[in-house]
């Protein structure tokens, strides 16, 4: 996530008046400023982009909201936000114990176009409580780098007063990402001779296996054989099983990718091995930032490391053809930080509202967080973490 953009209008001019758009309403008329305020401030952002956004509504009927900001009558900012279901896990450990899916409230891109302006942000916060056109949602969940003005103005802000429960579900976590050198030989410099050595030797392993494909999609034309393959990877692969994560269901994905493709941004994988397809990766490219969604891999193929292969497969395709400035992995996980090469703290914010449900969650959410923290300090004392690991996903299959 690129540092917040600021606002349109100066924050010393008059105060703005928020009003919040639903997905019924017509977007025509607020287009040519929403246009203007994201090539301006949030360029690289391909969530809160007007042409993704209408992807997003077609896969999600009702669930896109625009929060317009009127200054001197004049209309000055429109930023989109996400109205949906959404799960918030209670975990022990990996293993889901309660699965809750509150009506949650996010923006719709990484980068609100609000940035850390408080004057912007408050007069979104009252027209987001007030009656009669306040919001129906559960939850408010905003994501910012720690060193943003933005996560400086949610730590700051009394929500209590507000009415709502400020609750961070985790510590901040890394943002990686990779900072695309010239050549990808000097990106793989980042790694030591032997593991150079190592990565060769797998893609070597893996073509004793059959000839090795790399295949990329980017047209219309291709969707539906790229969805056909990554689904039926995906949900054999250890994300859907243990963590019922990786690709969204085809209903809800297609229409995403066909404003992708219809725009230039989509630039998804399938690495085959014999014709068979071993492992995906779902991404877009745009503006200049490349946006990995998901991946996966089928576990009869684990031991040939097809995600590693696969990954370092696709940077060296992407320094041939078309090469982003920054490939952009999201928040961490050993194999993105094993590939990046720059990073960043992000952290989550959520703020629930006052009510019975909402108090459930947070607090079974927490709970369930310490009592993993406890039992992961046990098991690290007595050096049992990794054993108990792999044996419960062993009975699980995974």
């Amino acid at each position: 996530m690129a540092a917040s953009g600021m606002l349109l209008a100066s924050p010393s001019a008059d105060a703005y008046t928020a009003r919040w758009v639903g997905s019924h309403d017509p977007w025509a008329p607020l287009l040519p400023v929403w246009r203007a305020v994201h090539r301006r401030y949030t360029p690289s952002d391909l969530g809160s982009d007007p042409a993704w956004c209408e992807g997003t509504e077609a896969a999600y009927p009702g669930a896109v909201k625009l929060l317009t900001l009127f200054r001197g009558g004049e209309l000055a900012v429109v930023v989109p936000f996400l109205l949906l279901r959404s799960p918030i896990d209670c975990r022990l450990g990996e293993y889901n114990v309660v699965r809750f899916r509150p009506r949650l409230l996010l923006p719709a891109g990484e980068e609100p176009a609000l940035g850390g302006d408080a004057e912007a942000w408050n007069s979104a916060f009252s027209a987001l409580l007030s009656p009669p056109a306040a919001l129906d949602f559960d939850v408010l969940r905003v994501a910012a780098p720690t060193a943003s003005g933005l996560w400086t103005l949610l730590q700051g802000t009394s929500w209590r007063r507000l009415g709502l429960c400020p609750y961070e579900p985790a510590a901040p976590v890394l943002h990686q990402r990779i900072a695309m050198p010239e050549t990808f030989e000097a990106y793989a410099a980042k790694f030591s001779a032997k593991t150079r050595g190592n990565r060769n030797r797998e893609l070597k392993n893996l073509k004793q296996r059959g000839a090795v494909e790399l295949a990329c999609y980017r047209e219309a034309g291709e969707i539906e054989v790229f969805l056909q393959q990554a689904m039926a990877i995906s949900r054999r692969s250890y994300q859907h099983r243990l963590l019922n994560a990786g690709m969204p269901e085809p209903e809800r994905l297609r229409p995403r990718l066909a404003v992708a493709a219809r725009e230039g941004w989509l630039r998804s994988y399938v690495l085959r091995c014999g014709g068979a397809p071993c492992s995906y990766m779902l991404g877009y490219q745009y503006g200049g930032r490349y946006h990995y969604m998901a991946v996966g891999y089928d576990p009869v193929w684990k031991q040939f490391s097809v995600g590693t292969v696969l990954q370092m497969l696709v940077l060296q395709e992407m320094f041939q053809h078309d090469p982003p400035e920054v490939f952009d992995f999201g928040v961490a996980a050993p194999q993105k930080e094993y590939f990046g090469n720059q990073s960043f703290e992000e952290a989550t914010l959520l703020l629930f509202r006052r009510g019975i449900y909402p108090w459930l969650i947070r607090q079974l959410h927490r709970g369930s967080r310490q009592a993993t923290q406890a039992a992961a300090q046990i098991l690290e004392h007595y050096q049992l973490r990794v054993p108990v690991q792999q044996f419960l996903r062993r009975v699980r299959g995974c």
